[in-house]
């Protein structure tokens, strides 16, 4: 793998608390795709002017923020991307310029294959995730929380009031479909519709999708 001038982080247990602070996140829609993180992490300190400008350019075309100084915050954060790489040292906390800087970057020169994650909302993500992540072993219970909060490239955490992102490589994503297949076999009670209008059953499917096509996962809420 690609290794960026700083490595992003692994999710902590303890960053899930119910997802973004406020009522517009239940409105949130889940984006899981599969894509090419080598492929990302490859623009991350590469130094290459004329990718930025591709890149700026494409976030320019991508993303309407209402507030042109935090669209500036933005295209500084895909500069310092491609000229420092990941995990600024005095970067704690990423907002909303840094997820829409992030979620260029995973899109930049690779078709994402979908999974139609986006019919759902976030809520049936965190209502389940606040029931049962006590019931998975504790690395895919690491890859579960990503969907909880984030998993950052640049600070040490994600907290906006609205949107975020993180990516797991494929072997995390295994893990999790692989914990969470056993799960639901292990519990009836948590399969078909009567579950969260058959959240669990889907989410499988999405995992499953991902990891058959060899692919790592990001993911997006939006």
């Amino acid at each position: 793998m690609v290794q960026p001038r700083g490595r992003p982080g692994e999710t902590r247990l303890g960053d899930f608390a119910g997802g973004p602070k406020g009522g517009l996140g239940m409105s949130l829609r889940p984006v899981v795709s599969g894509f090419d993180l080598d492929a990302m992490l490859g623009l991350l300190g590469s130094g290459d002017e004329g990718r930025l400008a591709r890149l700026t350019d494409e976030f320019d075309a991508r993303v309407a923020f209402p507030d042109p100084a935090q669209a500036a915050l933005a295209r500084d954060a895909l500069r310092r991307a491609v000229f420092e790489g990941a995990r600024w040292p005095d970067l704690e906390v990423e907002g909303e310029p840094h997820v829409a800087a992030a979620v260029v970057l995973a899109h930049h020169g690779q078709a994402h294959l979908p999974t139609g994650s986006d019919v759902w909302k976030m809520p049936a993500f965190w209502d389940f995730i606040k029931a049962h992540h006590d019931r998975l072993p504790p690395e895919p219970r690491k890859y579960l929380f990503m969907f909880g909060r984030g998993r950052p490239l640049f600070g040490r955490r994600i907290d906006t009031p609205w949107s975020y992102y993180g990516f797991l490589t494929l072997p995390q994503t295994r893990a999790l479909l692989a914990s969470l297949t056993d799960l639901r076999a292990s519990d009836p009670s948590l399969q078909g519709p009567q579950f969260l209008g058959g959240f669990l059953d889907e989410f499988v499917s999405w995992l499953s999708s991902v990891s058959s096509a060899e692919k790592d996962l990001w993911f997006h809420c939006q």
